[in-house]
């Protein structure tokens, strides 16, 4: 586990199997065939996914992602990377990304702290793109209660959980997503009621298509939120953006919200069950 130099290591053995498998099943379900707008685009060095958690330093997890040359997919081996903070915090997260046009992530955490801590997820990949983009979105989350019958997740620092930019200049896609929310023991909608200590919010989506007259050359996916004391959050979901193609809402990645899920609400019993 990182301690707090923010070293990287693996949940237990089969946790790890479990997420492997879910992220393999949503890649082969989503029948995914990358399409790219300029052929040959990769990852290499420009790749980057950060994690940060309060005033802690960030967690660069940049350095593991490799490519699979079956697919021309990028992403993690294993496919879902956890950390740990001690007395502070632990999550995990996961990135599929196809230089052009589209980027699958899912983070999840779990707050050790009795006061509402911030959490950020950054991905950016390389593109090259122009003239008219068709974007689209898409974000669900589920939290988890301590057990005093409240949880809540709030998007900071902007309206929204998740933001999508493109470089260069910097352009909104206009198709964030994941406005802030409330989970209780009462149903409040988008949320579900909580239940068995979990509660499920979205899936929320969005599509705009929008002109740039220069080369956009880096796709940047940016979350950020505040979760309650002691609970724990999981969120999955995927940015698309073709050049001169239809836009459509991408399904969320559902199969690894629940994989990240799993890995949220078995890591918070066992740290509590520590005794």
């Amino acid at each position: 586990m990182i301690e707090t130099q923010a070293s990287i290591t693996t949940f237990e053995e089969t946790m790890k199997n479990l997420l492997v498998f879910i992220t393999a099943v949503l890649l082969s379900t989503a029948a995914i065939t990358p399409v790219l707008a300029t052929p040959g685009v990769v990852c290499g060095q420009a790749c980057q996914v950060i994690v940060t958690i309060d005033d802690q330093p960030a967690i660069d997890l940049s350095k593991f992602i490799v490519a699979d040359s079956s697919t021309g997919l990028f992403g993690f081996l294993p496919a879902v990377t956890s950390f740990s903070i001690p007395d502070l915090a632990f999550g995990t997260v996961g990135v599929t990304i196809n230089p052009d046009p589209f980027v699958i992530f899912s983070l999840s955490g779990t707050n050790l702290t009795g006061a509402a801590q911030f959490w950020s997820l950054h991905v950016s990949t390389p593109i090259n793109l122009n003239g008219t983009i068709n974007a689209s979105s898409s974000i669900a989350y589920t939290l988890t209660d301590n057990g005093n019958g409240t949880v809540s997740l709030t998007a900071s620092p902007n309206s929204h959980v998740a933001v999508f930019t493109d470089l260069a200049p910097l352009i909104n896609k206009g198709v964030d997503v994941g406005p802030t929310v409330i989970a209780t023991t009462v149903a409040s909608p988008p949320c579900s009621a909580l239940t068995g200590g979990t509660a499920t919010c979205g899936p929320f989506t969005a599509t705009n298509t929008f002109t740039t007259s220069g080369p956009v050359t880096t796709m940047n996916v940016d979350i950020g939120l505040f979760i309650s004391g002691n609970d724990g959050f999981s969120l999955s979901g995927r940015v698309d953006q073709n050049q001169g193609q239809g836009s459509t809402v991408p399904e969320p990645a559902s199969l690894l919200l629940i994989g990240t899920g799993l890995v949220a609400l078995a890591g918070w019993r066992r740290y509590f069950s520590r005794g």
